[in-house]
């Protein structure tokens, strides 16, 4: 079961829904939840069974995930949380901040970048 917090609540049944996304926004995370699951229950994830499987579990990443709001220094201090934790891998959302056009969303994925020290200004 994924519930409405994993695929998007729907605005006609959840008044005043101001989440970043809703039941009309389409994404990929309900078939990465799937897939992670269906690894755990056929690799044994946690218990041992990496090392059968050909996995090590050292060398497995943590992605954690932010979204950007226009706030450069905020994302970055998100972003040295997620590192804190462990993470390996970063995504940085841009859905739901108001952006129009695809220039728009690659621009702020730009200075995210520069933020996160992934480029230079």
């Amino acid at each position: 079961m994924a519930y409405d917090h994993v695929v998007g609540a729907d605005p006609a049944v959840h008044r005043g829904w101001d989440g970043p996304y809703d039941v009309r926004t389409t994404f990929h995370e309900p078939m990465v939840m799937f897939g992670f699951l269906a690894a755990l229950t056929s690799a044994g994830a946690g218990d041992g069974h990496h090392h059968p499987a050909g996995r090590d579990p050292a060398q497995l990443g943590m992605k954690g995930r932010i979204s950007w709001r226009g706030d450069a220094g905020k994302l970055a201090q998100q972003a040295g949380r997620w590192q804190e934790a462990g993470a390996t891998h970063l995504a940085v959302n841009t859905m739901g901040a108001g952006l129009a056009s695809l220039g728009d969303h690659l621009g702020a994925l730009e200075q995210a970048a520069v933020a996160l020290g992934l480029r230079s200004s």
